[in-house]
């Protein structure tokens, strides 16, 4: 993906809605193409999400390997994680102390 999100300074891919209602979409999806992703704000909350082409095929295909890999040929990866499933339902029950 073009960049990354969970940078500290998120100011880049946010966007006003009112850029839209001004005229200004056409720049707004130039930047669109540099950064991949835009966060749509109104009132100064997200409400939204822009994805460019490029980013959205990267998610599906990020989704895909998770699909494959939980459901596919490795059947040890999905016994992992209903194992980690149960051992964080019985930490929240208190049964246990933390996770193995």
């Amino acid at each position: 993906m073009s960049e990354n999100l969970m940078s500290k300074d998120c100011t880049r891919f946010a966007v006003p809605i009112s850029r839209f209602e001004e005229g200004k979409t056409e720049k707004v999806f130039e930047e669109l193409k540099k950064t991949g992703i835009k966060a749509i704000l109104k009132n100064g909350l997200p409400c939204g999400i822009l994805l460019s082409l490029e980013t959205f095929k990267d998610c599906l295909l990020l989704l895909h390997g998770y699909h494959e890999k939980i459901y596919g040929e490795n059947p040890s990866i999905k016994n992992d994680l209903q194992q980690f499933a149960a051992e964080v339902e019985l930490l929240e029950k208190g049964q246990i102390s933390n996770i193995h």
